[in-house]
């Protein structure tokens, strides 16, 4: 599926160190599915490392709400 497609991109390009192409990518996913699994903290990940901290933490609230027994969002 095409949600799949863009959220697997994001991470790569994450991973590749393209934090904004990869907050790109999330961003089309949450047009698609806003409730993709994962999403707010893969894109939280990625502004972070991009230096936008406020995004950062607005996508980790948002990790928070959509599944509260999501730790890594409280770590982060």
């Amino acid at each position: 599926n095409h949600a799949d497609a863009l959220y697997y991109g994001g991470l790569c390009k994450h991973n590749l160190g393209d934090y904004e192409g990869a907050i790109h990518n999330f961003d089309l996913v949450e047009k698609i599915n806003p409730k993709y699994p994962n999403l707010f903290m893969a894109r939280g990940n990625s502004e972070s490392k991009s230096g936008d901290h406020d995004e950062a933490i607005k996508d980790f609230t948002s990790a928070i709400q959509q599944d509260s027994s999501n730790l890594q969002g409280f770590l982060n």
